[in-house]
């Protein structure tokens, strides 16, 4: 049974296409796996630097897919408050005046703002 795993066996992977060994991927490979004085891995240890890549890795996906989670929220929150913009903006070049329609629905938006308040957040977070 195998104890101990050679890390020139590991550094295989840092050679190029061309034979040599890359240095900086050695490095990187000794930071990940960090063998003994001798060179040598124990197999717990090898077993335990995979797991901890695999859950930084894992880690990763998480953020990245929550990271794109809050994009598509923030996107149809600014193509909303665009498209209202620009519909303010149409309706002043047809010379129809849209401030006092917004003044006088201002109440009644912000009492139906605080009744779907907590729906929505909700939904968001379903939806991610």
């Amino acid at each position: 049974m195998i104890d101990e795993i050679p890390f020139e066996n590991i550094c295989l992977g840092a050679v190029d296409d061309d034979g040599a060994i890359d240095e900086a991927k050695v490095k990187a490979l000794r930071r990940v796996f960090r063998p003994d004085s001798r060179d040598k891995l124990p197999l717990l240890d090898f077993i335990q630097s995979i797991d901890s890549v695999y859950k930084r890795l894992r880690f990763f996906r998480a953020s990245v897919g929550n990271g794109s989670v809050i994009d598509r929220v923030l996107e149809s929150i600014i193509n909303g408050l665009f498209y209202f913009t620009l519909g303010l903006i149409l309706l002043t070049f047809m010379e129809f005046n849209p401030w006092p329609l917004l003044v006088s629905l201002t109440s009644l938006l912000v009492s139906v703002s605080f009744a779907l308040g907590s729906s929505v957040s909700k939904f968001v977070e379903v939806s991610s």
